[in-house]
């Protein structure tokens, strides 16, 4: 997405740490990102995989201080506004963190107009789909 692309109806994968930052601390800008996202109606892509991350990770016992409402609450939110994206082709190439491949190929397979994370420095910059933090995002829908 260039600096000059559709702002309206978005494409994007959100990172779960994302989603881990916007229910710990609630008025910070991840969680500004996502409401944004999630209020403008743009789309959010998921395959299976990244539903049971963001389930399995948000409901670990070291979070145990975020009421489960709120965590389902947001869950709820993310499901309304998601596309399922089926991954045909697995992406081969090399990462800082393994764990992040399933947002790449959920970026690519669904022609995503970006990542969303808190962890930028794990995507490569030469990715053919753009990452952002959730601060560039902030900045950029609220010009």
């Amino acid at each position: 997405m260039s600096e000059g692309a559709r702002l309206e109806g978005l494409r994007v994968v959100v990172d779960t740490n994302v989603l881990v930052a916007s229910v710990l601390n609630p008025d910070r800008t991840p969680a500004q990102a996502l409401g944004l996202l999630l209020a403008r109606g743009d789309t959010l892509l998921v395959d299976p995989r990244m539903l049971l991350e963001y389930n399995d990770v948000l409901r670990r016992p070291k979070f145990k201080k975020v009421s489960p409402e709120r965590i389902t609450l947001l869950l709820e939110s993310v499901a309304r506004v998601s596309e399922p994206v089926t991954v045909t082709e697995p992406f081969a190439g090399a990462l800082l963190d393994d764990d992040d491949r399933v947002f790449i190929e959920v970026a690519l397979a669904g022609r995503a107009d970006l990542i969303l994370t808190g962890n930028g420095k794990h995507f490569a910059p030469t990715l053919p789909v753009r990452v952002m933090n959730p601060a560039a995002l902030v900045a950029l829908l609220l010009g």
